[in-house]
């Protein structure tokens, strides 16, 4: 049975996301500073998760992450599947992608990163975090996806 946790609104909905080629060609030519960066905050973030700091996780999330679910909302949320789920044994990246527009969500600078993760009582998962460039220049989880 799959049990799918949508917190952060319309973001989550990947399906049909297809940045323009030219959006993928500027960003190769950025470099990969700014997807280490991304990568290194969904990181970071991850690592918040895992510790059971939720109110921390929720305090590093964007601005429109925060104006999508409320804290106390998220805390409970997110409290009870990662209990459920129990122990992290394992989580492998094994996705990311680049987009400037995402469905209900506002343009900008996102990656996706996908993760195939494995609890003490959930083997098989797939996370899913989408991470935003906000106006502090700095990059924080806009959407959090676990199945």
């Amino acid at each position: 049975m799959w049990r799918i946790v949508i917190l952060a609104g319309a973001v989550l909905l990947l399906s049909g996301i297809n940045p323009a080629a030219a959006d993928n060609a500027r960003e190769s030519k950025a470099g990969s500073s700014s997807e280490q960066l991304a990568a290194d905050a969904a990181n970071k973030w991850l690592v918040s998760l895992d510790n059971g700091k939720y109110d921390e996780s929720w305090e590093e999330a964007s601005e429109f992450f925060k104006l999508m679910v409320l804290k106390s909302q998220w805390y409970g949320q997110i409290a009870s599947v990662r209990k459920s789920f129990g122990e992290l044994i394992s989580r492998q990246l094994y996705k990311r992608k680049f987009a400037k527009n995402l469905p209900g969500a506002p343009d900008g600078e996102y990656y996706i990163f996908g993760f195939r993760t494995s609890y003490a009582e959930k083997a098989d998962c797939e996370e899913t975090l989408t991470v935003k460039k906000d106006k502090d220049g700095r990059w924080h989880v806009a959407g959090y996806n676990i199945h």
